[in-house]
């Protein structure tokens, strides 16, 4: 991996690496896995080609060489042909660091991973660009931790597609809040694993832990796949038969080793409050 990295960043200087967006925020990103990923170029400099290895993808120039047939030249010493050759690499990778935009597409053709656009403008200083990719329901897999599960909805009862939900559970004892991330599929429906969740201290007379639900969704709703940066906070109907109940987030109680939906009162979703 390393050696082709190395070779393909003769002509190019950026790559983007997969990470998991699912689950707990507070461990280290740990690059996608299973998925078999598909990519599409929405708009790109034309000289971009894609090239996938793993779980990178890196962003090749195809720049041509400017001195080729200079360095060609019979008359020129081998000394020369070196130091005009020195020079070309140092122009072509110079050129190839040049900041550049693009846009894609990246879907999971095995459905483990919610599809996403992304767009990117690269950094001359940046090679590496982390994205996070978060699992569908059906990639969601439950440990002995337990987790959570439900449907998100706008107030005209429209699926909330590609919503992302953040949960943060309340340790107790002073301990920081652990966050969790995770997305609604197309449907509205997510599923999100608390893995890596402690088990209550079992001289606690608390077996559960306090926690709340956050969302970001797109305000455009008939966007087909969603561009994670472009998502925008809403708030909840804590009650959805009262449009006063409107809260920032939904607080509930979560239980190590159960397996909970979350919904708004009086609804079998989580219902969304259309910013105003």
């Amino acid at each position: 991996m390393k050696g082709l990295l190395e070779t393909l960043f003769t002509h190019s200087s950026h790559y983007i690496q997969w990470a998991e967006g699912s689950g707990c925020q507070s461990e280290q990103h740990r690059l996608v896995s299973g998925a078999k990923l598909q990519f599409t170029l929405l708009s790109a400099p034309s000289d971009l080609k894609l090239i996938e290895k793993d779980s990178v993808l890196v962003l090749q120039r195809n720049l041509p060489g400017i001195t080729q047939a200079v360095i060609s030249s019979t008359h020129l010493t081998a000394q020369e042909r070196d130091n005009i050759a020195a020079m070309d690499r140092s122009t072509q990778i110079s050129a190839a660091k040049a900041p550049y935009s693009i846009t894609l597409s990246v879907s999971d053709l095995k459905g483990i991973y919610n599809p996403q656009r992304l767009a990117l403008t690269t950094i001359a200083e940046q090679s590496k660009y982390t994205v996070k990719l978060f699992r569908s329901p059906m990639g969601n897999v439950f440990n002995s931790a337990g987790g959570v599960f439900g449907h998100v909805i706008y107030e005209d009862d429209t699926p909330a597609s590609w919503a992302v939900i953040n949960v943060e559970i309340n340790l107790g004892n002073e301990e920081p809040l652990l966050t969790f991330k995770g997305q609604c599929d197309a449907r509205g429906e997510f599923s999100l694993a608390m893995n890596r969740l402690p088990a209550p201290d079992k001289n606690s007379i608390n077996t559960q832990y306090e926690a709340q639900l956050t969302v970001i969704a797109n305000l455009d709703q008939s966007a087909d796949i969603a561009d994670i940066n472009q998502l925008t906070a809403f708030n909840i109907l804590e009650d959805a038969a009262l449009d006063s109940s409107e809260i920032a987030h939904l607080a509930f109680k979560f239980s190590v080793a159960q397996v909970q939906r979350l919904r708004s009162e009086n609804h079998l979703s989580i219902v969304l409050k259309t910013p105003t």
